[in-house]
């Protein structure tokens, strides 16, 4: 079962720390409250964070990826809204088979899946990737979408204003055309 996969136990078990760096991990972990133990653990150096995906990866059957070397699918990305990506480091990637390609640094934390899986009614597959990276997709995407929803908007408005003229409706702008407005405001400097 997933849910009880226990990342120092994983670490321990594929060699990559022993029982004395776990608890100094456990120690720091608890004196800096908030920290997961993964990033506490490759903080200290006990191990990289490579080390750490992989064994992850293993035990928990996933795959590990780039995620430069992924082809993200914007429509895909906008499934999940930005401040979930963000807070729990999950960037939706693709939809495939009514499943939800999500690259993820975190792949134990389950309260975060649920709650997107909850949200986008998608079951989720998750793929590996370094947490610096995603955190630069994550940024790098969600500006994409933005520019998508802005570029939609634009389409929508000259839409309306095309529908307009083709049935003789003014424009707002020929409208206000013979209007003066005047204010008492002084003028923008820089």
């Amino acid at each position: 079962n997933n849910r009880n996969v226990r990342i120092g136990d994983v670490l321990k078990e594929y060699g990559y720390i022993n029982d004395l760096q776990l608890q100094q991990a456990l120690d720091y972990q608890r004196a800096k409250k908030g920290k997961r133990l993964a990033g506490v653990l490759v903080e200290l150096g006990f191990l990289t964070e490579k080390q750490m995906l992989s064994a992850l990866a293993e035990r928990l059957h996933l795959r590990t990826v780039e995620i430069a070397d992924l082809s993200v699918r914007v429509d895909a990305v906008q499934k999940i809204p930005q401040a979930l990506a963000q807070k729990y480091g999950m960037l939706a990637v693709d939809v495939q088979d009514g499943m939800l390609v999500v690259a993820t640094n975190d792949p134990i934390n389950f309260y975060g899946q649920e709650e997107i899986r909850q949200l986008t009614g998608l079951k989720l597959e998750l793929l590996l990737c370094e947490r610096e990276p995603l955190e630069q997709a994550i940024t790098y995407y969600y500006s994409e979408v933005a520019a998508h929803r802005a570029a939609g908007e634009g389409e929508r408005i000259a839409g309306i204003f095309s529908t307009r003229i083709r049935h003789g409706i003014p424009s707002e702008r020929s409208v206000f055309a013979g209007l003066s407005v005047t204010t008492n405001r002084a003028p923008f400097r820089t």
